[in-house]
């Protein structure tokens, strides 16, 4: 099983975070977690390189347990974000994390976004795009309408919606029939049938399970795909097989 969408670190909001990997990994066991894909929490509000350094290390300890991001702002400026998401690509890391609102600035905002979308297409690296990182803090959310058009305009880059909501979906749907880039990670969808629903209206190729985990109890994101009311085929895309298409593993 891969948990799609979790965070290592830590931060100033609501909770510490976790920053002791056997924490991490005793969370992944109790919940039957093969493998996570992690962003820095300390990335998001603070330094990026410090933040992306602990994942690179969390990665480099335990190779066949983690997948890591690399969290970029793209306000820093196209030589500086290149230069740091080369060195975290080199290092280990299979992705890159966006952050926009806490980070202040734009999806569609062309002049900043060009340069890292250009190289994420030429390293054939997915982009992960939070919309919101959860409810009651004052870091904002990605209004839909950006991701849309940053999903349409960089169609060579798989792009995954994280902190997507029940009140997303319609949207989200309307995407998913036309862009074959779009991803959507359900650990912020806070209905029990949020599986169900994406698998019967758009098919369940491009559904992942995120637990959100340290944010979110692990338990709760898996829960939603193993007792969804939907078939075993789709359950295992869910689960395993999306992500591992994803970052290229090995099923």
């Amino acid at each position: 099983m891969i948990d799609a969408n979790a965070y290592f670190g830590g931060w100033a909001v609501r909770t510490l975070g976790v920053r002791d990997p056997a924490e991490f990994l005793a969370a992944m066991d109790r919940c039957g977690i093969d493998v996570a894909v992690v962003s820095s929490l300390k990335g998001m509000v603070h330094n990026t390189r410090d933040g992306n350094e602990e994942v690179i290390d969390l990665v480099e300890a335990y190779p066949s347990r983690f997948i890591g991001l690399c969290c970029v702002n793209p306000r820093l400026g196209a030589e500086e974000i290149l230069t740091e998401l080369d060195r975290c690509l080199r290092s280990g890391l299979r992705g890159v994390r966006l952050y926009p609102p806490p980070q202040l600035y734009d999806l569609d905002d062309w002049e900043l976004m060009e340069p890292l979308m250009e190289e994420a297409e030429r390293r054939g690296v997915p982009v992960y795009v939070t919309k919101m990182l959860t409810h009651g803090i004052p870091y904002g959310t990605t209004p839909f309408r950006s991701i849309k058009s940053f999903v349409e305009r960089y169609k060579g880059v798989n792009i995954v919606a994280t902190g997507m909501n029940y009140r997303d979906r319609l949207d989200a749907l309307r995407l998913l029939r036309k862009a074959e880039n779009f991803y959507v990670e359900l650990s912020l969808d806070s209905g029990v049938e949020a599986a169900r629903w994406y698998v019967e209206k758009a098919g369940s190729d491009r559904i992942l399970m995120g637990t959100g985990y340290c944010l979110f109890y692990p338990l709760v994101g898996v829960a939603k795909v193993s007792t969804a009311r939907i078939p075993e085929e789709d359950k295992r895309k869910i689960l395993h097989e999306n992500a591992a298409r994803l970052f290229s593993l090995e099923r």
